[in-house]
């Protein structure tokens, strides 16, 4: 995974310099987060620094479980979710491109569960991250 686009711990992301890095995936990243607020709520949305090789990313929460991260990149971002094995065993009842199944199958395995990472491109790769994150919250 590629690290975060904004690397200084003392500086966080401002939104307007968040919109000039993203470009037009912008909307997506947008798209996402409304997702998670609309069917998730209460949500809070929190960004967290993750050392110097990782930078900043922008966490999602229901309460205090974590939903997913959002890291920026020039150009685009990446979706992170934390996948526990229940999850996993109902994404393989769904109809998830074999590709996404081959990421979350060797995604490396930590206590909260896979880290499931995935490179945001098109608005379909939007659809798969829905998806993904419904599989995980009705898994918990």
């Amino acid at each position: 995974m590629s690290p975060s686009f904004f690397l200084d711990k003392q500086q966080p992301p401002s939104a307007k310099a968040l919109s000039l890095v993203l470009g037009k995936p912008g909307t997506l990243w947008n798209e996402i987060k409304a997702h998670v607020a609309s069917q998730y709520e209460p949500i809070v949305e929190a960004w967290g620094y993750a050392g110097k090789q990782y930078g900043w990313s922008l966490g999602l929460k229901q309460r205090k479980r974590s939903i997913l991260y959002l890291i920026p990149g020039e150009g685009g971002f990446v979706c992170s979710l934390a996948f526990s094995e229940k999850a996993v065993a109902e994404a393989r009842t769904r109809s998830l491109p074999a590709g996404v199944m081959k990421t979350i199958d060797e995604a490396k395995r930590f206590a909260e569960g896979r880290a499931v990472r995935l490179e945001i491109k098109s608005s379909k790769d939007v659809a798969i991250v829905k998806q993904l994150v419904d599989i995980k919250m009705s898994s918990i």
